[in-house]
This record gives structure tokens, C-alpha cells and sequence, in this order.
């Protein structure tokens, strides 16, 4: 992504020798051996970068000690780099420092106070790698289901709805679906992975010789949830070389993203003109979901857009939502997609947490949970490595009740 602050605008290179030139120009000439320092450091995390996600939910632990004993090689400022505990105590100007956050955004995850700037170096290396999803939740919802069938489950196309869980001497043994008889709507499950929230799915829960109902984790407390606002421009009212994504970043602020698709990419028919998307987030509040606080804030993040490309507003086509339109029409049309009457109602995949996640696991030995509050610190990311933590574990447990079948003779070892 392209990031802007009041003090840079700077594309996130994919070399290292571009990243350098990028620094350079940025920062001046006198910062060239802290870029140096930088590009050091970083370009060894990005060589384990595959290690450090693959070992989640343990954080990457043998990828760290790796990257550790190789800096003792290092000079002390590029060692810095891997060795403290935050961004606010590297010992780096209020530039960097305001540049390092812009990026952090820029790759989707919240800022946490507890996170490393190693760990933040590791999630940088995912703006490297020059990948993204495109296509709104449709388009990622498609690639979670492509990885599902990759991993070896069978999904069903026809979208049926869960309706009960059976659980059996502590176990769900299978599921009813919604709709079908009683003879072909029940399916035995080796295990169930919820998309929703743990606590809705213990209400659909019947419990089949079990005294005692295990407890199940509470949810982590939402922070906060995401607002969109959709423009339809002409290509011209975009600003020469403007890349696909850009995020804008403030300290004290929440962070503004655009993005910026061809109707192509929605499955729109073909045009020259172009769908920006603005995103932000709002404080979890009651107040954030009056419409008049959603115009007001509408207004401003269009505002910013037209600081960053200054002819926008001339070749503006539409909006949604609009608050130049005070009509019928448009309240209802914010109401249908934004009408909540209580922070309750906001559905899980708008909500945003600034807690470490809750893993997968849960107190029920095959349900496992994959939503948004699984792993929130790795953004859209935590949702594709919570599938493939699912997937090894329940492979483990098959192989597991394989071996409990055969035995323990020597024609049961691996």
C-alpha cells in the first residue's frame, strides 16, 4: 500500500533496493544508515516469515530464535530492530515512529501495546509480499471456502442452515439442518467449525447424555466495527500514478483506507470508471449509529479523499452514503444497510477487537471457533491461519483415534 501521514507519502517497496531509494527520498540523505539498519533487519524477517506464521498460535517461537542468533552478527542498530518491546521505546525519531504505524494499518492489524516491533516486522512482510484480497467479503469468503476444500473438507454449495448441534458424552457426533426432514436433515460430524460467535452456537446446542454441559469461553469485547463508504468516479478524478490501496494515518486518529477497483473485480459490467471504497472504524458506541453521526463522518472521510486526489469531487458519479441527500430515499437506503438499533446488532464481521484473540480451541474437544475474534491481531490473515491450525489439529485427532483402533503393536508406530 501507499501511506500517507502529515509528515510522509511513501509506497511500500517490494526490493529491498527500491525500498532504500523509497527511505532515502522520504527521510533525506542524512537517514541512510538507519535505513540501512532498517532494510537489514527486516530483510532477515522476511526470510522467516513463512516459519514465524506457520508456528501460530505459539507466535512464531522457533523462527524468533532463529532471527535472534543470526543478529549477533549485526551491528546494534539493526539489532534494535528485533530486540525492543514496542514501537514507543525504539529509539528512532517521531517520523519513523508515525511511518512504522501508518504501515502497520496499511497491512489491516490493529496496534497493539503488547506487541513487539518483531512481531510488527513480521507482519510488514505481508505488504512485501505484494498479495491482497480483492473483491470485497464476497471475494474472500470464496477463498476461505477454496482453502476449506483445499484442506481436505467437503462444503456444502447449497448453503444449508445449521439449526441444532447434538452433543454425546461430550462430544458433537452430528448436526440437523434447517428445512430437512428428519431422516436426511441429521449429519454425523467428526467436528464443527463455527463461523459465528460461541456463545450463539451454544443456544443451538441439544445435549444427548451429558449431566454436566461444559462451559464455553465468553467472547472477547468488541472495540469497535468497520464503516464503508462507496463511490462510483471517473478515472480522470484520480490523481496521476494512484496505486490500489492507500491508507491514510494520523496519530490520535482512526485510520482512513481506499481502495480503489475496476467494476471488473465486482462483477460489474465493464467500464472506465472506477469503485473507491473509504473505510474506517468507529468507536463500538450507541452514538456511532445515528445516521446524522454517519453523514458528519461520511463528509470528513470524503474530505480527506479529495486532499489526496484533488479533482474527485469533479468527476464524482455517486456515493453511498450520500450526505449531500437529505431524501426519503437515501434514509432508507442507509437504514437497510446501516439501521442498527443497538451496538448488539452489528453482525460479527463488522466488529474490530483489540485483544489478543481466543484462539480455536474450545471447552467441547471437536468445536472449533473461526471468527473475528479468533486471531483480530492478524487482521483478515487470522482467519486463514485459524483454518489451517483447525485442519492439522483435527487430522491429529483422526490420527489419534486410527491408532487407538489398531492397537499399540509395532505395526501401530509412525
Amino acid at each position: 500500500p501507499q501511506i500517507v501521514t502529515p509528515r510522509h507519502r511513501f509506497q511500500w517497496k517490494q526490493s529491498d533496493e527500491g525500498l532504500l531509494v523509497e527511505l532515502g527520498r522520504e527521510r533525506g540523505p542524512k537517514s541512510t544508515p538507519s535505513n540501512e539498519s532498517f532494510v537489514e533487519a527486516f530483510h532477515s524477517v522476511e526470510r522467516l516469515s513463512l516459519a514465524y506464521f506457520s508456528g501460530f498460535p505459539r507466535s512464531g517461537t522457533e523462527a524468533k530464535r532463529e532471527l535472534r542468533a543470526r543478529s549477533r552478527t549485526w551491528g546494534r542498530d539493526s539489532r534494535e530492530w528485533i530486540s525492543t518491546n514496542s514501537i514507543d521505546q525504539l529509539n528512532v525519531d517521531d517520523g519513523w515512529r508515525e511511518l512504522l504505524r501508518g504501515l502497520i494499518a496499511g497491512v489491516g492489524f490493529p496496534l497493539e501495546s503488547r506487541a513487539s516491533v518483531l512481531d510488527t516486522l513480521f507482519k510488514l512482510t505481508l505488504a512485501r509480499s505484494g498479495r491482497a484480497f480483492r473483491g470485497g467479503i464476497s471475494g474472500y469468503r470464496d477463498f476461505l471456502l477454496r482453502l476449506a476444500v483445499h484442506l481436505g473438507a467437503r462444503v456444502a454449495l447449497n448453503e444449508e442452515e445449521c439449526e441444532a448441534l447434538y452433543v454425546e458424552d461430550g462430544r458433537i457426533h452430528s448436526v440437523r439442518l434447517k428445512g430437512q426432514a428428519a431422516s436426511s436433515g441429521v449429519v454425523r460430524t467428526q467436528g464443527v467449525i463455527l463461523g459465528c460467535a460461541s456463545s450463539h452456537a451454544f443456544n443451538m446446542m441439544d445435549w444427548v447424555g451429558s449431566r454436566r454441559k461444559p462451559k464455553l469461553a465468553p467472547g472477547l469485547k468488541p472495540t469497535g466495527w468497520k464503516f464503508t463508504v462507496g463511490l462510483t468516479l471517473r478515472s480522470e478524478g484520480l490523481s496521476e500514478g494512484a496505486g490500489t490501496r492507500t491508507i491514510w494515518f494520523e496519530e490520535g486518529a482512526p485510520a482512513l483506507e481506499i481502495e480503489i477497483s475496476s467494476p471488473d473485480e465486482y462483477q460489474q459490467t465493464h467500464s472506465e470508471d472506477r469503485l473507491v471504497f473509504l473505510r474506517t472504524e468507529f468507536p463500538f458506541e450507541e452514538s456511532t449509529l445515528d445516521a446524522a453521526f454517519m453523514h458528519r463522518m461520511t463528509s470528513r472521510m470524503f474530505k480527506k479523499f479529495c486532499e489526496i486526489h484533488p479533482f474527485a469531487e469533479y468527476h464524482l458519479i455517486r456515493m453511498f452514503p450520500d450526505y449531500r441527500d437529505r431524501s426519503e430515499a437515501e434514509s432508507d437506503a442507509l437504514a437497510e444497510v446501516y439501521g442498527f438499533l443497538s451496538t448488539q446488532m452489528i453482525p460479527d464481521n463488522l466488529r474490530t477487537y483489540s485483544e489478543r484473540g481466543s484462539g480455536c480451541v474450545t471447552s467441547i474437544p471437536n468445536l472449533y471457533v473461526a471468527n473475528g475474534e479468533s486471531q483480530p491481531q492478524l487482521g483478515s490473515l487470522g482467519s486463514v491461519l485459524i483454518a489451517q491450525e483447525i485442519a492439522k489439529r483435527v487430522r491429529l485427532e483422526k490420527l489419534k483415534n486410527q491408532l487407538q483402533h489398531r492397537g499399540t503393536g509395532p505395526e501401530a508406530r509412525l
